[in-house]
């Protein structure tokens, strides 16, 4: 394989494809989000203090969801969709970029 530090060209089509995944991902949320949060980017950004623990994702979904949410199982997709976009932050991580295999 000629994929390790001295061959560094595998790293621009898989950034490319990974923000395209993001774009996706992006998209997803805010559509589906519009139907289980008041504000969907407000609750992405207030999602950290669930990740820290500071909050449980319990209060957090009742501080944060529609009055009426327009969406079969809003809590589960709630959680998946904030853990969808948790996980397309870390995809970015540094520590994915420099393998050897």
């Amino acid at each position: 394989c000629e994929c390790g530090a001295g061959h560094p060209d595998w790293r621009v089509p898989f950034r490319r494809a990974l923000d395209e995944l993001a774009v996706e991902l992006d998209g997803v949320y805010y559509d589906v989000g519009r139907k289980i949060f008041k504000n969907p980017e407000e609750a992405l950004v207030k999602y950290a203090s669930v990740i820290s623990g500071r909050t449980s994702f319990d209060q957090f979904y009742e501080e944060n969801k529609l009055s009426t949410p327009r969406i079969k199982s809003p809590k589960d997709k709630a959680y998946k969709l904030l853990e969808t976009m948790r996980f397309k932050i870390y995809m970015y991580t540094s520590c994915g970029w420099f393998w050897d295999s």
